[in-house]
């Protein structure tokens, strides 16, 4: 997926995300492995998606 900034190598499989638009950006770190892994955080900015 293009939005995976980066990924935990052990442990629990953390991953980090960043989905960009025009409403700003949106940062979610999900942790688990699968078809459906679990969201752990996210935070979102408003603005220009740049």
């Amino acid at each position: 997926m293009p939005e995976v900034e980066d990924c935990s190598g052990t442990g629990m499989g953390f991953c980090g995300h960043t989905y960009r638009g025009p409403a700003g950006r949106l940062h979610v770190t999900t942790v688990g492995e699968g078809s459906f892994p679990s969201v752990a955080g996210y935070r979102a900015q408003c603005g220009a998606a740049g």
